[in-house]
């Protein structure tokens, strides 16, 4: 799947941001956001996903919760805010960017180790990173690459 084709599958979207607000939230955590995320928010905002996906890699399907709620630059700043505050296994170098309805987080790496990369929090996992914590591709755009639309969807 592609970008404009994700795109097309979030309804509900908010307002697209402007440069103005992702350099502002930018400035805010200090890091300028990956340029294929900066792409997406710029033409779609935060929004809920019409149909079910699944992710793909290597050809297997992760027992994963399809992707739902994708968030806008706001939703971010809480959800941030709100792990920081309340669960300290989430790490400080990631931001949540999509929900699976479930309290599970798709998230993008934001430090010079991980920027980029998109990684599964399971809110439910253990104490041990393992558990609850696994990276699922190395880009947001490699990550939509390897959605794929639930049969019957």
């Amino acid at each position: 799947m592609t970008l404009g084709q994700f795109q097309e599958l979030v309804c509900d979207k908010s307002s697209p941001a402007s440069e103005a607000e992702i350099a502002a939230f930018e400035m805010e955590i200090g890091i300028r956001l990956p340029e294929d995320y900066r792409k997406f928010l710029i033409l779609c905002h935060g929004g809920t996903l019409s149909e079910d996906c699944s992710f793909i890699e290597d050809s297997d399907s992760f027992s994963l919760a399809p992707p739902e709620s994708i968030y806008d630059l706001r939703s971010i700043r809480e959800y941030r805010a709100s792990y920081r505050a309340n669960d300290s296994r989430m790490p400080t170098d990631v931001l949540p960017i999509i929900g699976d309805g479930l309290g599970n987080e798709f998230c993008i790496g934001i430090s010079s180790n991980n920027r980029g990369k998109i990684y599964f929090f399971d809110h439910e996992g253990g104490l041990d990173p393992t558990e609850y914590f696994c990276q699922l591709s190395d880009s947001f755009t490699e990550f939509i690459a390897n959605l794929r639309l639930d049969e019957g969807s």
